[in-house]
C-alpha cells in the first residue's frame, strides 16, 4: 500500500542528486499517472459527480530543466570538447547569437541527451525572432528534464487519449495560456513559476471552466455574467492584505530552493537508506495488491 504521505526526493537536502535518468522508471510513472485518472475517472462516475480534467500548463520559456545528464557513456575528448563549446558558447552569449546556435548544434551533437544546451539553444532562437525553432528546443528540454517538475508530453497524450475513450471533458490549460503568450511559448508572462498560473492566469482558466460547464449543461448562463465576474474578480482583489502577496512572495522562493534540492530537511542519503530497508524487507514481494506496472514503478524509485 502506498504511504498515505508524499516522501518527495527533494524534500530532503540535496535531493536533486537522487534524481537519474532512468527510462524504465519514467515508463511506469507515465503509466501509473494514467491509472490514476482512469480510477478518478471511475470513481466519479460512479457516485454521480460530474468531472472535468484539466490540461495542466507548464512554463517553456522561462524554466530551464531542473536537472540535466550526459548520455552514458560520457567523458575523455567528448567530455573535453563539449566543455570547451559550452565555454565558448557561453562568451558569445550576448555578441553573436547565430554562432552561438552553431556551437550549442555541436554540442547537442556531441551529447544529444543533456537537456540544458536545448533550453540555451531555444533562447537563442527567441533571440533570432524564431519562435517555431525554439519551441522545439524547449520541448525537447522539458522532456530531458531528468527532474521533470512539469508535466511531460506523454502525460498530455494520455490524459486526451482518456478523455476521449471515456467521454471525459478536457480543458487545455496549457494551450489556453500559450495561445495568449509572446511567440505563442507559454512562459513567465502567465506562470509565476515552473507550471503555477498568476492572478491573471488564474482567472483566465476559471473563466474558461465556466464557459466549458455552460456548454456541457452544468450551469446555466446568464446575460451579463462576464460583468458580474470582472467585478467579482476585482473585490476579490480588493480584499487581499498585503501581507497576503508578501508571504506569497517568501513562499515563491521557498519553492524555488525546494526545486533547486536546497529544502532544509535531512541528507537525501537517509531517505535512500530508509527505502533500501524496506525494500529488503519485502524481499522483492508485490505487497501493494496493484498491478505489475505498478510495482515496477515503485521498485525502482526505491532502488534510486
Amino acid at each position: 500500500q502506498y504511504s498515505p504521505e508524499v516522501d518527495a526526493f527533494l524534500d530532503y537536502r540535496d535531493g536533486l542528486k537522487a534524481y537519474v535518468r532512468d527510462p524504465v522508471l519514467r515508463r511506469g510513472v507515465i503509466a501509473e499517472f494514467a491509472a490514476n485518472v482512469r480510477e478518478m475517472i471511475v470513481a466519479s462516475h460512479g457516485a454521480g459527480v460530474p468531472l472535468l480534467l484539466v490540461s495542466p500548463p507548464a512554463n517553456l520559456r522561462n524554466t530551464a530543466p531542473f536537472k540535466s545528464q550526459h548520455r552514458d557513456p560520457f567523458g575523455g575528448a567528448d567530455a573535453m570538447r563539449f566543455g570547451g563549446i559550452l565555454e565558448e558558447a557561453s562568451k558569445q552569449a550576448r555578441g553573436d547569437p547565430m554562432r552561438n546556435v552553431s556551437l550549442l548544434k555541436e554540442a547537442v551533437a556531441i551529447d544529444p541527451q543533456y537537456a540544458a544546451t536545448y533550453y540555451d539553444l531555444g533562447k537563442c532562437y527567441e533571440t533570432l525572432g524564431m519562435p517555431a525553432l525554439a519551441k522545439t528546443a524547449f520541448n525537447r528540454a522539458l522532456d530531458l528534464d531528468v527532474c521533470p517538475l512539469r508535466i511531460l508530453e506523454p502525460m498530455r497524450k494520455a490524459l486526451r487519449t482518456i478523455a476521449a475513450e471515456t467521454s471525459t471533458p478536457l480543458i487545455d490549460a496549457h494551450a489556453l495560456l500559450e495561445s495568449r503568450s509572446q511567440w505563442g511559448i507559454l512562459g513567465s508572462d502567465w506562470l509565476v513559476d515552473h507550471v503555477h498560473p498568476s492572478l491573471q492566469g488564474h482567472q483566465l482558466i476559471a473563466t474558461e471552466l465556466l464557459n466549458a460547464m455552460v456548454r456541457l449543461g452544468w450551469v446555466r448562463g446568464v446575460s451579463g455574467w462576464e460583468t458580474q465576474r470582472d467585478t467579482f474578480f476585482q473585490k476579490q482583489l480588493a480584499s487581499l492584505d498585503p501581507l497576503y502577496f508578501v508571504h506569497g512572495q517568501q513562499r515563491l522562493r521557498n519553492l524555488q530552493f525546494w526545486t533547486e534540492g536546497r529544502a532544509d530537511g535531512p541528507p537525501i542519503e537517509e531517505r535512500e537508506t530508509r527505502w533500501s530497508r524496506a525494500a529488503a524487507f519485502r524481499d522483492g514481494t508485490n505487497v501493494s495488491g496493484r498491478s505489475d506496472r505498478t510495482e515496477s514503478f515503485s521498485e525502482h524509485d526505491r532502488a534510486r
